[in-house]
C-alpha cells in the first residue's frame, strides 16, 4: 500500500520508479517451458527474463496442430541453444530436427538436447543447393555474419530437401501430387516442399512444421501459406 502511494506521488512530479535488473551472467540457466537450458547469450537471457512470453506463439501453434492431428514434426533452422525446441516440446512431444551451424552454439545445443526425446541435432550450413562455398565468418558465436571469399576455407552447404529425415518426419507424411496457388509440388522422400517456401530459409532461418492435414487452417492463416486439404506440407514461420 505504501509502495503504491509513493509511486502515485512521484508520478505527480513526472517521476517513475523502475526496478534495476542485474545483467545476466555468462553461463546462466534459463527455464523455458519444462526444460532448463544453459546459454551464454546475454540478449537471449534478457529476453526470456524480462519478457516471459517470448516466442510463446510457437506453443500456441504447436498446441493447435496437436489437437487436430498428433502426427507432425518440426524442423528448427538456426536452433540456437534449443529454446524454440523447448517451447515446442513443452506444448507437445513432437519429433524435432534442430539445425545449427555455429561450432560454439552447437556445443551448447548439444548439452541442452540431452534433456529431449525424439530430437535430432545437426551442425550444418544450409544453402539453396548442395555443394561447397568459400566464405569468411566475420562474427562468430551468435548471429554469424558470412562474407563470400573465394580464398577462405570452403564450407559445405546442404539443401534442406536433400536431408534424409526418415527418423524425424513420420512415415504417414507422404505426398503424391498437389498444387499450391497454381504451382506444382515436388516430393522428396517423406518431405513435401515448395521451393518458394524453402528458398527463404537460409536467409530467414526460422522454423518449419511438416504436417499432414485434412482440415482448414484459417485460424493460423496469418502465419502460413495455405495449401489444399489432404496433403502433406512443410511450412515455415
Amino acid at each position: 500500500m505504501l509502495k503504491t502511494l509513493i509511486k502515485q506521488t512521484l508520478r505527480l512530479f513526472g517521476v517513475r520508479l523502475i526496478r534495476f535488473r542485474e545483467e545476466p551472467e555468462v553461463g546462466d540457466v534459463l527455464t523455458i517451458g519444462a526444460f532448463k537450458l544453459v546459454t551464454d547469450n546475454e540478449e537471449l537471457i534478457r529476453s526470456y527474463r524480462d519478457y516471459p512470453l517470448t516466442n510463446s506463439v510457437i506453443a500456441r501453434i504447436v498446441s493447435m496442430l496437436a489437437r487436430e492431428n498428433e502426427a507432425f514434426s518440426m524442423i528448427d533452422v538456426g536452433a540456437n541453444c534449443g529454446d524454440s525446441a523447448s517451447i515446442a516440446k513443452t506444448a507437445h512431444d513432437l519429433p524435432i530436427l534442430c539445425i545449427e551451424p555455429d561450432e560454439h552454439i552447437f556445443g551448447i545445443l548439444e548439452r541442452n538436447a540431452v534433456q529431449f526425446t525424439k530430437v535430432d541435432i545437426l551442425r550444418q550450413y544450409l544453402g539453396e543447393s548442395a555443394g561447397s562455398s568459400g566464405f569468411a565468418v566475420t562474427k562468430t558465436g551468435w548471429n554469424n555474419t558470412l562474407v563470400t571469399a573465394a580464398d577462405e576455407t570452403a564450407a559445405i552447404l546442404e539443401n534442406l530437401i536433400s536431408f534424409d529425415s526418415s527418423n524425424v518426419i513420420p512415415k504417414a507424411l507422404t505426398c503424391a501430387c498437389c498444387t499450391e496457388r497454381g504451382r506444382s509440388c515436388q516430393s522428396y522422400g517423406r518431405l513435401c516442399c515448395w521451393n518458394t517456401i524453402v528458398r527463404g530459409w537460409p536467409r530467414a532461418g526460422r522454423m518449419a512444421f511438416a504436417y499432414s492435414t485434412s482440415w482448414g487452417l484459417s485460424a493460423i492463416d496469418q502465419y502460413f501459406s495455405m495449401t489444399p486439404s489432404g496433403v502433406s506440407l512443410l511450412l515455415r514461420i
